[in-house]
């Protein structure tokens, strides 16, 4: 004899049907879950050949895994000035971030937060900035 669960249904009508439920959340969240390859480049050369120290390139930002309050370093691995750094960023509405010189203290770059619309027709971006000019 069949178990019958709550409700009067068999037990495997509720399991078919549990695993249909499984099956279609996996699906429709990878659907409507986007992610989005971002890079980020700045040139820090300027800065550089005028003699500042910098000990810390890294980035600050609204969506994650930047954040306001958090260093996201990025690496200069060929030492020609350029940094860099490369992070996904979940479901992309816009993004708004921020370029730091970190160390001993935190050095912000002048004026506002950049900002950044994120097209939903890519997948992959490349941004180019330098130091203290907003370039986008």
């Amino acid at each position: 004899m069949n178990k019958v669960l709550k409700y009067g249904l068999p037990f495997a009508v509720t399991a078919v049907i549990m695993a249909l439920i499984l099956i279609w959340k996996a699906y429709y969240v990878k659907k409507h879950m986007r992610e989005m390859t971002i890079t980020f480049q700045i040139d820090m050369r300027k800065e550089l050949m005028r003699g500042r120290p910098i000990s810390t390139i890294a980035l600050r930002g609204s969506e994650a895994p930047l954040n306001w309050h958090k260093d996201y370093p990025l690496a200069d691995t060929n030492e020609d000035g350029l940094y860099e750094t490369t992070l996904v960023v979940k479901n992309p509405q816009e993004l708004e971030y921020k370029f730091v010189i970190s160390g001993e203290t935190v050095e912000w770059e002048d004026g506002g937060n950049r900002r950044l619309p994120l097209p939903s027709n890519q997948d992959n971006l490349l941004l180019d900035h330098t130091w203290n000019q907003k370039d986008n």
